[in-house]
C-alpha cells in the first residue's frame, strides 16, 4: 500500500511533532483525505525520511508525529545537471517532472535563440517550476530535491564558472559526428544540455562545443522538447549502470 510522502523544508527530528498548514495541509486533508492515525512519510530534502502518523486534523492544520529517522537514499550515483531551454508551459512542466522523477541533481533553465516561451512570462514561472519539482520528489520517493537555478541566457549558462566543473558535458543534437564513448573514463558528474522545439541554433552549438560540450544523440529521430530530457536521462542512467 502506498504511503503518502510530504516535503517539509524545515529541520526535522525523531519524536517531534510537526504542524502542517497552507497547501500541504490542503493536500493531506482535502485531496488525500487522511484521518487521525493514518501513516505518512515526511522528508526535508536533506537526505533520508521520517515515517510519521497523523495525530490531529483541523480546518487549518494537520499535526504529524515523526518517528525514527530512516537514512534511506534513492539518489543516483551519477549526478546530472540538466540545462534545459525554457519551453511552453505544459511542455516545461512535463519535462521538469520527468527529469526529477528520473534523478536529475540540478536543473538550469535557459533562454535560447529558438525560445518556446516569451521571456517575460518565463521569468514569472519559477515558483510553479519549483512546486512541480517538489511534487515529483514526493511522488517518486526521492530524498533530495534537485537544485533549480535561476533562468539565464544560454551563453551565460554554459560559460558560467560552475559549468566547467563536470567530468563530461553533452549537448543534445543530431549530427554526422561519431557517437562518443562514455565508458572510456570514470564519470561522476555530467552536464546535459537540451534545446527547445526546433533545437539549438548553429551558433549555440558552436559556442557549446568551444566550451567543452560534445554533441550527443540516441538515434536519428527528432524528439519533442518535453520528451528528450526523459529519453536522454533514462539512456544515460542505463549506460552508467543506474538501471541494471
Amino acid at each position: 500500500m502506498y504511503t503518502p510522502r510530504v516535503l517539509i523544508t524545515l529541520p526535522l527530528s525523531e519524536g517531534s511533532t510537526l504542524t502542517v498548514t497552507d497547501t500541504r495541509h490542503h493536500h493531506l486533508s482535502r485531496v488525500l483525505r487522511l484521518k487521525v492515525g493514518d501513516a505518512v512519510v515526511v522528508f526535508n530534502g536533506e537526505g533520508g525520511e521520517f515515517p510519521a502518523s497523523v495525530t490531529s486534523l483541523s480546518k487549518t492544520a494537520t499535526t504529524l508525529h515523526l518517528m525514527e529517522h530512516n537514512p534511506v537514499c534513492r539518489e543516483t550515483k551519477l549526478r546530472v545537471t540538466l540545462y534545459i531551454s525554457v519551453l511552453k508551459r505544459d511542455a516545461m512542466n512535463a519535462a521538469l517532472q520527468r527529469a526529477t522523477e528520473l534523478g536529475a541533481a540540478a536543473i538550469v533553465p535557459m533562454f535560447t535563440q529558438h525560445l518556446s516561451e516569451k521571456r517575460a512570462q518565463a521569468e514569472r514561472r519559477e515558483a510553479s517550476w519549483r512546486a512541480i519539482i517538489e511534487h515529483a520528489c514526493e511522488q517518486s520517493g526521492r530524498t533530495r530535491v534537485p537544485l533549480l537555478a535561476q533562468a539565464k541566457p544560454f551563453s551565460e549558462a554554459i560559460t558560467a564558472p560552475e559549468a566547467t566543473a563536470f567530468d563530461c558535458k553533452l549537448i543534445a543534437n543530431i549530427s554526422d559526428q561519431p557517437k562518443p564513448s562514455l565508458s572510456s573514463r570514470p564519470i561522476k558528474t555530467l552536464a546535459l544540455a537540451i534545446g527547445p522545439e526546433g533545437g539549438f541554433s548553429q551558433d549555440e552549438i558552436a559556442l557549446a562545443t568551444q566550451h567543452g560540450f560534445i554533441q550527443y544523440a540516441i538515434g536519428s529521430r527528432v524528439l519533442r522538447a518535453e520528451t528528450a530530457p526523459a529519453a536522454l536521462l533514462a539512456h544515460l542512467y542505463t549506460v552508467f549502470g543506474e538501471y541494471p
